[in-house]
């Protein structure tokens, strides 16, 4: 009975000894099932990553392949552009050769001529009577007056400009002040004078300075100086001073011619 009582105790025993292996194992179970879930929780992220991937391979070949088709058409365009700029050069290296013997061909005409030009007989000496020689002599001794004459003139009739300006000045300072109606018509009348004064002057300045023709003599260019620079004078007195001294220039001039 005792021995029956003992074994039952051992195997007791060893029933307990094995319910804590079983925990521990249940234990060991549960921390596996919790590694596993861990496990498909990345194994979920790695595909979901690795699909992103292929994704965005799948977009740069697409790419690849787009630029590469670009590229294509643009290497296309160059070498046609390319080919194009070569039968330009060429055209322009045709001309260009052109151009320099159509030139090297005038250089060389024109060497000729100047080789016969030079190859022509040419008078050693030339002859001038005597009597054209005075004449010239004469006629720039006549231009060389003529030329301090106007200079002269042309000093008389700008300070008379000058002066003329400067009454004009007054004059304008004045009518704008109120004045009277008998006033008036002495006002118009020296308007009237003054704008014909200047076209004279405007009319001698040109006569004195543009340059006359052979055919004209210097006694015809003096009386009509001599016409305007008195006509000039008339509308106003101030001027009577500086014509009076062109005249008198002028008188001495044409004793001295």
């Amino acid at each position: 009975m005792s021995s029956e009582l003992e074994l039952l105790k051992q195997r007791i025993t060893e029933l307990e000894a094995e319910n804590v292996e079983i925990a521990e194992l249940k234990k060991e179970n549960v921390e596996l099932r919790k590694e596993n879930t861990d496990f498909r929780m990345k194994f979920a992220n790695f595909e979901s990553e690795r699909a992103e991937f292929k994704r965005r391979i799948a977009e740069t070949l697409k790419m690849t392949d787009e630029e590469r088709t670009r590229r294509d058409a643009e290497n296309v365009k160059l070498r046609a552009t390319i080919e194009e700029l070569k039968s330009e050069n060429i055209e322009v290296r045709d001309r260009l050769t052109k151009v320099e013997q159509n030139q090297l061909q005038n250089d060389n005409s024109s060497n000729n001529n100047s080789s016969n030009f030079n190859s022509v007989a040419v008078p050693e000496a030339i002859t001038v009577p005597t009597n054209s020689a005075k004449r010239l002599n004469g006629k720039l001794l006549e231009e060389k007056d003529m030329d301090s004459f106007l200079l002269e003139a042309h000093k008389k009739i700008v300070s008379s400009e000058i002066k003329q300006h400067n009454k004009e000045k007054k004059l304008q300072a004045q009518e704008s002040l109120p004045t009277h109606p008998e006033e008036k018509v002495p006002q118009e009348l020296n308007s009237c004078n003054r704008s014909h004064k200047k076209k004279r002057m405007d009319e001698l300045k040109h006569e004195l300075f543009n340059p006359p023709s052979e055919t004209d003599s210097p006694s015809s260019i003096n009386h009509n100086i001599m016409t305007e620079v008195s006509e000039t004078a008339r509308p106003e007195k101030f001027t009577c001073d500086g014509i009076d001294e062109a005249s008198h220039h002028l008188a001495q001039f044409q004793k001295s011619a």
